[in-house]
């Protein structure tokens, strides 16, 4: 988890946000919505229509930061959400923030008086509670989802995602035992859900609960797919003829070759891709083309499903009658 900070910034008038920026704040928006967590998505549409969130240059290690006399929050400019971590991780940085919006100028003053005397910062407890809080709403909502996800592919997808958000918690709360000793620790009514106070000791359980259900659920993927794990091999039909070999690894990963003649001249390639729990397969098509014209590289895709007696599927080298594509089969 990145570290979070809370400073005054220079109030900016708002501005149009460039495209990639609203699309950050439009996973997030829909992060939130797809966790059941409405009131923060709407906060989030909220604020961004009224101009209150933007994108700046941040010191490196801040994902975001609240203004607040203006209660403006400040993204920082180079974040990234590419990857599910980076949502969860993004997701409780701007609930931590949030909670900063409504708090009072001159108390924060006050609190920043007290912590510079090691007498703690509730300002700041409350904000590390709100992020804490939103890492543990996630991470519940996420178990649910594995516990209701179909066998194959949406329990794959279920079990990473909440892996994911738990390691996002786990940092968080190592995050904040290295802050403690300047914030002070929490009192019983600041780290509160549904109001009911939890220890970070219960927390850490919860943890150990919801690592066993992704365990349990990689454990059941490894089932699923070991039936693939092997040799393939068989014809290249259609557009294109010729042969192919796929491997089947018990990691889930699948490489192979093909070649082959078509209409143009010959090819030969190499692939890399991966089998998803409910057997479909997936990946990128790389190699060279003969032909009368000269000899070209081209990079295509490959894709099929398996099934207990083989695999079958389509492939491309490009678009266009210049690549060779078509079907192939293959059996163990």
């Amino acid at each position: 988890m990145k570290r979070l900070l809370c400073v005054l910034l220079l109030c900016l008038p708002a501005l149009a946000l460039p495209s990639e920026q609203q699309l950050v704040l439009k996973r997030l928006e829909s992060y939130y919505t797809s966790l059941g967590m409405e009131n923060e998505a709407q906060w989030l549409a909220q604020e961004v229509k009224a101009g209150r969130i933007d994108f700046q240059p941040l010191e490196s290690g801040v994902d975001a930061e609240c203004d607040i006399e203006t209660g403006r929050i400040a993204i920082q400019s180079k974040v990234s959400v590419d990857t599910f971590r980076k949502l969860v991780d993004l997701g409780n940085t701007l609930i931590h923030e949030r909670r900063h919006q409504n708090q009072d100028p001159e108390g924060w003053k006050n609190e920043l008086w007290r912590e510079k005397y090691y007498l703690g910062n509730r300002y700041e407890r409350e904000g590390w509670a709100a992020g804490l809080l939103s890492a543990r709403k996630a991470t519940l909502a996420l178990q649910d989802k594995l516990r209701q996800a179909s066998p194959g592919r949406q329990r794959e997808v279920a079990a990473s995602r909440l892996q994911e958000a738990v390691a996002s918690w786990k940092e968080l709360t190592n995050d904040w035992v290295g802050h403690r000793k300047n914030f002070g620790d929490f009192a019983s009514e600041e780290l509160v859900d549904g109001g009911f106070p939890i220890s970070l000791e219960e927390m850490a359980e919860e943890r150990k609960t919801a690592s066993k259900l992704v365990k349990d659920g990689r454990i059941t993927a490894g089932a699923l797919t070991r039936s693939y794990a092997g040799k393939y091999q068989g014809p290249i039909s259609g557009g294109a003829q010729g042969k192919i070999l796929l491997v089947v690894g018990a990691n889930q990963e699948v490489t192979g070759r093909l070649t082959g003649t078509y209409a143009k001249g010959s090819f030969i390639g190499s692939m890399t891709g991966r089998v998803t729990l409910d057997g479909l397969v997936e990946g990128t098509v790389t190699g060279d083309l003969s032909t009368n014209m000269g000899e070209f590289r081209f990079k295509g895709t490959l894709s099929g499903s398996f099934s207990d007696s083989g695999a079958r599927g389509h492939w491309t080298a490009g678009q266009g009658s210049t690549w060779p594509s078509g079907s192939w089969e293959a059996r163990r």
